[in-house]
């Protein structure tokens, strides 16, 4: 088949990752693979990886509304005779279903993988959920189509603890060989992720111990903040407790160093891949250690959660020091990765996608190709009404044109 893997954007993040996995297993299995993108300004491009992976990347020009944009996108499936078109980014639905609107023999997949549901989705095209809980939600919606769970996959092959990466690391940022190190991978965004790494840096207060440090490794709209918060709790204890290394392009040294893993989604199943224990963050003060007693209620909700934490920062310190014990005295991380190959692995996610991808070209017809082209168009245009109204209503009232 030659599909196309559109992306939720430029930035070197979890989702993009996973895309790009998807998209080298496939080129692997012989089909042929493009990506695409909406132009933007990442702080780290996922560009370099497109490359390392020998996946062409396309960057198409950022327009004012879809129909603009499904011109664009229009021209690379023409281009490039596309069977699949599959969106990693529920925003690329809009513009990728008009594109398609009069090409019926071009399928559309798309990938949801927040931790929401998000209304507004053409109703009969083919959707990809992360989670069991958010099939069951969406389950619920008026939808013609199928909607699968496929959790983001993890290259196991790739993803493995080196030994010589966890030593280059620690020497890099001057950790001891012999120091518990705790590490963060993630975005440093206050959307989702700056609240659980603040909690975490705010924990090392709790356990005043020099042989335990804290890795946070990324970049983002918080990372001033979040370095700000380190270098305080690291003057209060008198050395650094915490170390903020910022974006890397390779994250995977940073894996193989730690002993704990803090994270959520992709960035925590790595850390499965790695062998490495996991303590899963979310919202609102959510922390929970991944174990046998608690597997059964990731695999339903994700790698993550919302809380109502009382005291977060002791709730999650606990979290690590248990955690911390049962790996000591179990096989706690031989356990995880296991888990991990069982459900998680890329061959899997694969396999299971290729099917998606034959069920969704079975289903396309120009009947259900111009019904979803309508709909969206129909949202959009209803959408661009409201606000108008909203700005004559302004304006209208006393005082509105100050």
């Amino acid at each position: 088949m030659r599909i196309g893997i559109g992306l939720a954007g430029l930035q070197f993040g979890g989702c993009q990752i996973n895309a790009l996995d998807l998209a080298k297993e496939l080129t692997r299995r012989g089909h042929e693979v493009v990506a695409f993108a909406i132009h933007d300004t990442p702080l780290i491009s996922v560009a370099p990886l497109a490359d390392k992976l020998g996946i062409a990347l396309h960057i198409l020009p950022v327009e004012k509304n879809p129909f603009r944009q499904a011109r664009h996108v229009a021209k690379l499936v023409s281009d490039h005779r596309l069977d699949i078109v599959h969106v990693f980014g529920a925003w690329l639905a809009e513009p990728t279903t008009l594109a398609l609107r009069s090409r019926p023999e071009t399928a559309l997949v798309v990938t949801n993988w927040t931790m929401d549901n998000i209304k507004g989705l053409p109703p009969m095209t083919p959707l990809i959920l992360g989670t069991e809980s958010l099939q069951e939600e969406a389950a619920h919606a008026v939808r013609s189509a199928p909607v699968w769970v496929l959790e983001p996959p993890v290259d196991t092959t790739t993803d493995q603890h080196d030994e010589r990466a966890r030593s280059a690391f620690r020497e890099q940022w001057s950790v001891n060989g012999t120091t518990t190190l705790l590490v963060i991978v993630s975005r440093l965004d206050y959307n989702m992720k700056a609240e659980g790494i603040a909690d975490a840096i705010r924990a090392m207060e709790l356990s005043p111990d020099p042989t335990r440090q804290l890795a946070v490794v990324g970049g983002g709209d918080a990372q001033h903040a979040l370095s700000q918060l380190a270098d305080e709790v690291n003057t209060a204890l008198g050395w650094r407790a915490v170390v903020m290394t910022g974006p890397l392009e390779d994250p995977s040294s940073a894996y193989s160093a730690a002993d704990l893993v803090l994270g959520m989604g992709g960035a925590a199943l790595r850390a499965l891949a790695f062998q490495k224990p996991l303590v899963v963050l979310g919202e609102d003060g959510f922390s929970k250690p991944f174990t046998p007693e608690t597997v059964g209620y990731f695999l339903h909700e994700g790698f993550y959660g919302r809380g109502n934490i009382h005291d977060p920062v002791n709730s999650l310190h606990t979290s690590i020091v248990s955690t911390l014990a049962l790996a000591r005295s179990s096989d706690l991380a031989h356990w995880g990765r296991q888990v991990l190959l069982t459900r998680f692995s890329l061959s899997r996610a694969a396999d299971r996608l290729l099917t998606i991808y034959d069920i969704a070209l079975k289903r396309t017809t120009s009947l259900r190709r111009a019904a979803d082209a309508t709909y969206v168009s129909a949202r959009y245009l209803a959408g661009r009404s409201r606000h108008a109204w909203q700005v004559v209503t302004r304006i209208s009232q006393p005082g509105g044109m100050k």
